[in-house]
């Protein structure tokens, strides 16, 4: 029995550490986040905002209400009393990691558009840029990488990289037929 409380901490530990150097890093995210696109604003003429955030922040929100209502009603699992505490660690480590993936939509969900290019992350990206586009993962993937010509890359969703083509070619169009 001793065994199985040790092995438990150390895995609500490991959680514990994980989720407050998740923390930090999508704080950090944000803030860089934040402040570039301050400075965008400033710089440019906004068209048109592509945001993905909402799904994201409400499955997050949703999953964190669920994981602190779990830990603080631990009496309708079946789990030995001395366990609780555990437990309830862990939920609330479980919670603060979706509280990450809320802050990190904020950040890496939405992007800003202009008639030269777009703004995402923490930076203006030329459409003139693009140099190519690469899947990530297998078939059926939902994510690509965005290489710039001076070989930086993005990973962006299948539904921003499909803006970023209709943007281009709105663009081209608009070049096009006001000469």
């Amino acid at each position: 029995m001793f065994g199985n409380h040790v092995v438990g901490w150390i895995i609500v530990g490991i959680l514990v550490v994980y989720a407050l150097y998740s923390i930090y890093h999508s704080i950090t995210i944000y803030i860089t986040h934040t402040k570039a696109l301050k400075e965008f604003k400033s710089n440019h003429t906004v068209i048109e905002v592509f945001d993905e955030s909402r799904r994201w922040i409400i499955i997050s929100i949703i999953m964190i209400l669920v994981c602190v209502y779990i830990s603080f009603n631990l009496n309708t699992v079946r789990i030995a009393e001395d366990q609780y505490l555990m437990y309830r660690c862990a939920y609330i480590t479980i919670a603060l990691i979706f509280v990450t993936i809320l802050i990190n939509s904020l950040a890496g969900k939405r992007m800003w558009f202009t008639d030269t290019g777009f703004f995402f992350g923490d930076r203006f990206f030329k459409y003139t840029d693009i140099a190519k586009r690469e899947p990530i993962g297998g078939v059926g993937s939902i994510s690509l990488r965005i290489v710039m010509k001076n070989n930086f890359a993005i990973s962006v969703t299948k539904s921003q990289n499909d803006k970023i083509e209709s943007m281009i070619r709105t663009v081209n169009y608009k070049k096009k037929h006001n000469k």
